[in-house]
């Protein structure tokens, strides 16, 4: 059974306008963040305090209440919001249905489906447990845009491509943001309600290059290559699969393997393969141990990112606490099953994260590793993903560090300095001096009075050795070259600094 009725050319039809009337009432990103006002992605906002926010019946609250909160309208109130034809159309598509359609109860009207604006598209999908009172989950549930979802937006790079290949789509969002700077797109999922859902938000948003394809990991595409890969696949390291968008049924941490091995295969050369992923590591083991082994000699430079390291139990208690709040008793008995299964296999800890491939032949390739826990949030680093690729290849390519001495240099201008100042005295003194990234990733660290100066002074006209020269015979202060050729070098790799 369907869950939507978009074969009608009547109700495709009428979306143009179910848009229109979205956009009218400010039902926006920026909007619904003002209204739920969350401290954190993952705090579950007051409903009841909500409801009392969204109490006058404007346009606004009406779309809230319904999409966001998942609460009954009265109808005479919903087709005002909504216009009487655009109502009518919706309720044709079954996106409305009556409060109770055993009884056919016309005095209210609730949405199917959870819907969200997120970078300039409406996204739905199915509500929460929360939203849906408590009630279990079915293995088949679609979830809609997570801090998962946002991670992966923001480390995708944005450069036009011909076509991309988005692994695990779910309700469709990477594939609709490819479509954006890509010739032609292709979503895949092994949930065919999940696709349901990605059709229904290609054709509310207006999108025609994205071919959506069934299937498991690779299976859907096999032969074929893509510039750019996105994944958000089911990488959660559980004992059993019990929900499609999470457990992938492989043991450990055997989806993120599969796939960071099998995406190289399907990459164009120069192509990039962008994917989220959970690894483990046992106590004799280092962060980062498993997953180099995932990408030894395969033909990619690589980028290996982790955003939390937890113990089980907190690993754990995090994702149960999403599929079985509604009841207290399953998510006991099942955070055991789950812990039995960590000690089993020796697992230790488990990280969240992210790797990011390019393929390149003709030359050694490189991998590098970073811990950065404050990444999730919604900076978009697309472009600063791909300064650090290309600050990657300029050194790995040096004959040796002492090149760079030789080297013009300039300073990112999305480079920030904050400083702390302290009265000693009758003055004001710097007591702490911060680096730091105005866009794209966190990168950031302390510095001093000497260090501003040779930053303001890196502008692309002068080499790094003759910039240090010129500030000793200024100050007559004295300063190691070779401390700052290691600092040079890490802010190079951060992408604060850029060779000309």
């Amino acid at each position: 059974m369907h869950l939507f009725s978009l074969k009608s050319a009547k109700v495709r039809a009428g979306f143009p306008a179910f848009r229109e009337r979205l956009a009218e009432a400010g039902f926006s990103q920026n909007a619904l963040a003002a209204t739920l006002n969350l401290n954190h992605p993952a705090e579950s906002p007051d409903v009841a305090v909500l409801l009392r926010k969204t109490e006058e019946p404007t346009p606004y609250n009406t779309f809230f209440r319904l999409f966001v909160l998942g609460v009954t309208v009265d109808v005479d109130t919903a087709r005002k919001a909504f216009s009487p034809t655009v109502f009518d159309r919706l309720a044709e598509a079954r996106l409305l249905v009556p409060r109770n359609e055993e009884e056919k109860d016309l005095n209210g009207v609730q949405a199917a489906v959870k819907l969200v604006p997120y970078e300039g598209f409406y996204c739905a999908s199915d509500f929460s447990v929360r939203e849906r009172g408590g009630a279990a989950l079915s293995g088949n549930f679609v979830p809609g845009v997570s801090p998962a979802s946002v991670t992966l937006a923001n480390f995708t790079i944005r450069t036009p491509v011909e076509s991309t290949f988005d692994l695990g789509t779910g309700i469709g969002i990477h594939a609709m943001l490819a479509a954006r700077h890509s010739g032609r797109v292709v979503g895949s999922d092994l949930n065919e309600r999940a696709l349901e859902f990605a059709r229904l938000n290609a054709a509310l948003n207006g999108l025609d290059n994205i071919e959506w394809v069934t299937g498991s990991f690779f299976e859907p595409v096999a032969g074929r290559r893509f510039d750019l890969v996105v994944a958000n696949p089911p990488f959660v390291i559980s004992p059993r699969s019990r929900y499609l968008y999470r457990d992938g049924g492989l043991s450990g941490d055997g989806v993120s393997e599969h796939v960071a091995r099998g995406v190289v295969e399907h990459l164009n050369e120069g192509g990039y393969a962008v994917m989220l992923a959970n690894w483990f590591y046992k106590e004799d083991e280092e962060w980062d141990t498993r997953p180099r082994r995932w990408l030894d000699a395969n033909g990619c430079d690589a980028w290996l990112i982790r955003s939390a390291d937890a113990e089980p139990i907190t690993y754990a208690a995090n994702w149960l606490k999403q599929t079985e709040a509604g009841d207290p008793e399953r998510y006991a008995r099942m955070l055991g099953e789950w812990l039995e299964y960590y000690e089993s296999e020796g697992i230790h800890r488990l990280c969240s994260g992210a790797l990011i491939l390019r393929k390149r032949g003709g030359g050694a390739n490189w991998v590098r590793s970073d811990t950065m826990h404050a990444v999730v949030g919604t900076r978009p680093s697309g472009d600063h993903v791909h300064r650090i690729f290309q600050a990657e290849d300029y050194l790995n390519a040096l004959p040796s560090d002492e090149t760079l001495y030789d080297v013009h240099l300039q300073c990112h201008p999305d480079v920030t300095v904050n400083q702390i100042l302290e009265p000693d005295g009758a003055e004001w003194t710097a007591k702490r001096i911060t680096l730091g990234c105005s866009r794209g990733l966190p990168f950031g660290g302390d510095g001093d009075g000497w260090l501003l100066q040779f930053l303001m002074r890196l502008n692309g006209t002068a080499s790094m050795r003759s910039v240090l020269e010129k500030m000793q015979r200024e100050t007559g202060d004295t300063q190691d070259f070779a401390l700052y050729l290691t600092v040079v070098k890490k802010l190079i790799r951060s992408g604060m600094v850029v060779p000309v």
